[in-house]
């Protein structure tokens, strides 16, 4: 799968390190770091250090671009690297990085070892990328920050996930062990196994959809749902046990998409085994009758989704239910607004409360004024009244002269087919228009190109430009 070019960690000095720092520790506070203030934080003169940016640049552990207002470095993602790196080899917890044996929408998975020669698996959390960047929908790493570096972001999923990790493997969850993090770089312990969706068959189908599913159960007691529970995320041993992986995406079983949350897990393990294994089950945890919190790793980790203001009713609850005494949260729940759906105990009048949620958004998104309801199965659900547009456009309100019939539908689709295949332009000049287009796309950008400023150089000589041409202004040298 290709390997980590690392060739120039081992040639680098402790002043190019330092200047790697400076502009990390710029980028704080500065979109682009500017020359003068990363030799003030590396504390090197500005012509030495001007001579490391311009090769760490070279080297593209750096970046030279062009701002708004000013111009300036910033640190790539192989300059981040390298600094997790570096640091992670001083300690003596890396000595080599091996081959890439895993990749993700958010991160890539290589294979690292100690001076020992102990493999271990290295993960650089990449967020970013194509593939992931609706990070508002998906995450909370924001909070209250309007915008953040993506390297930041990968540097807080990385501490998310190692705190996971070692809460989970002190209480014995069938995890990897986690062995030490660096800025966005997590290493942890290798298991020897594959991936779910590799596999192909199975001893025990049975036994194993009981495992996972106690999984899911046993992690939601804990106060944590994964989030993301598939065949991608599951590693089974030679004895077919599994270990979970991939946790910076879990959420607090009081989060308030907790239920959809451990559904769709629960819903992912029953189609992947009904694919793949062709095994199905009608036995399966429900969120409200299955899950019971026994432990508070939400509040541990400061999972997604928990409120700190329940803290004390969580633990007060949990102190109750060890001492034995029947129905003590229920009773509980009298002081206190909302304790029993907090405490995770499913309060007598859910089924109107859902309803009453479900009313509520049927108001306020879709314009909905008077919603009846309807008896389905037994149960009364939610029905929005049928709008003038769905009374014109229903088939049912037609009659049967006025609808089309099957020959006629039949007749007008070739007719439509035999319109949209003929063409009176020839397939040369198609040809001859497209490369004509393609032409002028491949000038338009070199010509861009041509206009990019590059070096450091040019920016100072801007710069001139523009304070020559403020001074003729205000001196009255301006030409008519």
């Amino acid at each position: 799968m290709g390997r980590f070019n690392l060739v120039m960690l081992r040639y680098l000095t402790r002043d190019d390190f330092r200047v790697l720092t400076a502009v990390e520790m710029g980028m704080k506070n500065h979109e682009l770091v500017p020359a003068s203030l990363v030799a003030v934080i590396a504390r090197l003169k500005h012509g030495g250090c001007h001579k490391h940016l311009q090769e760490l640049c070279k080297q593209k552990l750096l970046s030279y671009e062009r701002g708004r207002k000013y111009d300036g470095y910033r640190l790539t993602n192989l300059g981040y690297d390298y600094l997790a790196l570096k640091t992670l080899s001083s300690q003596d917890i890396v000595n080599s990085v091996g081959n890439k044996i895993g990749v993700g929408k958010e991160s890539d998975i290589y294979l690292a070892a100690d001076e020992e020669g102990k493999e271990m698996v290295l993960k650089i959390h990449r967020l970013g990328r194509t593939s992931f960047r609706k990070i508002k929908e998906k995450r909370d790493y924001h909070l209250h920050r309007k915008s953040s570096s993506w390297l930041y972001l990968s540097r807080l999923a990385a501490v998310k996930e190692f705190a996971f990790m070692k809460a989970l493997h002190e209480r014995d969850f069938p995890v990897p062990k986690p062995i030490a993090f660096n800025r966005h770089c997590v290493i942890m312990e290798l298991i020897q196994g594959q991936t779910m969706c590799n596999v192909r068959e199975l001893n025990d189908p049975e036994l194993l959809y009981g495992k996972l599913m106690d999984l899911i159960v046993s992690l939601a007691n804990a106060g944590l749902i994964h989030g993301d529970f598939n065949e991608f995320n599951i590693i089974l041993t030679e004895d077919e046990e599994p270990i979970i992986i991939d946790f910076p995406q879990m959420v607090s079983t009081t989060h308030a998409d907790a239920e959809f949350y451990f559904d769709r897990d629960v819903q992912c393990v029953r189609e992947y085994f009904r694919k793949r294994f062709a095994f199905e089950s009608d036995t399966y945890p429900k969120f409200h009758e299955d899950v019971e919190r026994q432990d508070n790793l939400d509040i541990d980790t400061e999972a997604s989704g928990f409120m700190k203001n329940i803290r004390d009713q969580i633990q007060g609850a949990i102190e109750i239910s060890e001492e034995g005494i029947a129905g003590a949260t229920d009773d509980s729940g009298d002081d206190t607004d909302g304790d029993d759906e907090e405490c995770g105990d499913a309060p007598a009048d859910e089924r109107e409360e859902n309803r009453y949620l479900q009313r509520s958004i049927m108001e306020r998104f879709l314009g909905v004024d008077d919603i009846s309801t309807v008896e389905v199965d037994g149960d009364r659900k939610l029905q929005p009244p049928a709008t003038d547009e769905d009374s014109v456009t229903s088939p049912a309100d037609f009659p049967a002269s006025v609808m089309p019939q099957r020959e006629d539908v039949a007749v007008n689709r070739h007719l439509a087919q035999s319109i949209a295949t003929s063409c009176t332009i020839s397939p040369e000049d198609i040809r001859a228009r497209t490369k004509k287009q393609l032409q002028q796309k491949k000038n338009r950008d070199a010509y861009k190109k041509s206009l990019v400023v590059k070096g450091e150089s040019s920016a100072v000589t801007r710069s001139r430009r523009d304070n020559r041409d403020v001074v003729k202004q205000y001196a009255g040298w301006e030409e008519f």
